[in-house]
């Protein structure tokens, strides 16, 4: 595949306005298709697709589907679309932070005297934030209580409540403004494989399920605990940065393990 024309492709990309990550994985999708056939036709997208349900799940085959044709949008090829992988969606939420494991953290956190890491795991599940928003809040946005956010070609607002500024004084209240809340041992803002980094230790010497740490798994805590207080899923849809409800309507859902439970106790007849 031609790397000047897919960095056109990359450029015409962001023109559309996707997000950064969105941009990558359309680019990786392209470049794997041509990687393996030298010219795009139905019979090779066909082809492709079957290769891919041999190893990738329907929503990644789905995914790279998607990135081809926007490329054909691109190109401007005279190529028939294949059609898309019909699969049932997830209608549970599974591996998120739960209460009783968050406070398990902080208090693992708390005996080691780690007020620092303390505060930045308060940030995400106070917050909701992504992390990749969450490491670019700065002292100023905690003293003003929100931050205004692009993100996926759009901007959004992320509220920080006054708890969490009292809460985590003595760890922010000597920053200036332009200073990173979350930052690493140089006091520069931390990268998100510096996070990975640390939150995977931490589930490892606190002895927390991994899956339970990875990095949406705060930001779901905080959607499922901020339901059961208002239920309004409007507001949390705005809070959370969803285009629209039915994202957010996956945390009115209750876990494989909880609908096992009410299943069972309904079963009585």
């Amino acid at each position: 595949m031609d790397d000047g024309k897919l960095k056109i492709f990359k450029a015409w990309l962001r023109e559309e306005e996707l997000s950064e990550n969105t941009i990558n994985s359309y680019v990786f999708a392209v470049n794997d298709f041509f990687t393996k056939y030298p010219v795009i036709s139905k019979a090779n997208l066909i082809m492709w697709k079957q290769g891919m349900l041999e190893v990738k799940s329907p929503k990644t085959v789905n995914l790279r589907l998607c990135a081809i044709d926007r490329w054909i949008e691109f190109d401007g090829a005279k190529v028939e679309k294949v059609k898309r992988i019909r699969y049932q969606k997830q209608t549970t939420v599974e591996n998120a932070m739960d209460v009783e494991t968050y406070k398990q953290l902080i208090e693992c956190l708390e005996r080691d005297g780690n007020e620092k890491w303390i505060a930045y795991y308060k940030l995400l599940a106070m917050t909701g934030a992504r992390i990749s928003e969450a490491l670019s809040l700065t002292k100023a946005d905690l003293e003003k209580g929100a931050a205004l956010m692009p993100t996926k070609g759009k901007v959004r607002r992320i509220y920080i409540p006054e708890r969490l500024k009292e809460e985590c004084a003595n760890v922010w209240g000597e920053l200036e403004d332009g200073d990173f809340l979350i930052s690493n041992k140089q006091g520069n803002k931390m990268t998100s494989r510096g996070f990975a980094s640390m939150r995977k230790k931490h589930a490892s010497i606190y002895g927390i399920q991994p899956e339970k740490m990875h990095p949406h798994a705060f930001r779901h805590m905080f959607a499922v605990e901020f339901l059961k207080r208002n239920n309004n899923i409007s507001l949390l849809a705005d809070i959370m940065g969803h285009s629209g409800v039915n994202t957010t309507m996956i945390y009115t859902r209750r876990s494989e393990r909880e609908q096992r439970q009410e299943f069972n106790k309904a079963i009585n007849w």
